[in-house]
């Protein structure tokens, strides 16, 4: 999955998508412009702190600008990788990055660890854990 390109579960979204892993994202290699460097956007997040930004929107900001290097070859930080990687959970569940944020979570508050017979800690579902 980390070697997956963007272009494999979001066509035509990101540009030069075909080159971009999953891990490049992850690992900021991507090349891709960080929205937040966008003097207008940092203009309009300060005029307006409650808005909330559409992934559509960021990435429309970032991708106005070139990429910084050709994936792969540097590194730079980018919270532009950050919106990408949410379209892709959404892209891979079928669920909003919210409800998988939740799915995730629950699974993760209602887990146990304990030993198994072999010593080996195992994690399993708790079935009489109930939610908060």
């Amino acid at each position: 999955m980390l070697v997956g390109r963007c272009l494999r579960w979001l066509p035509g979204t990101v540009p030069n998508g075909d080159a971009i892993t999953i891990r490049q994202l992850l690992n900021h290699t991507s090349g891709l412009f960080n929205y937040t460097d966008d003097e207008a956007w940092t203009n309009a997040l300060i005029a307006d702190l409650g808005r909330a930004w559409k992934p559509g929107e960021l990435l429309a900001v970032s991708f106005s600008h070139p990429p910084l290097f050709a994936s792969g070859t540097n590194w730079a930080y980018s919270n532009t990788n950050f919106v990408v990687l949410g379209l892709v959970v959404e892209a891979v569940t079928g669920k909003t990055l919210e409800e998988e944020f939740a799915r995730a979570s629950s699974i993760l508050l209602h887990s146990t660890r304990r030993l198994s017979p072999l010593g080996r800690l195992s994690t399993s579902r708790s079935s009489t854990a109930t939610s908060a």
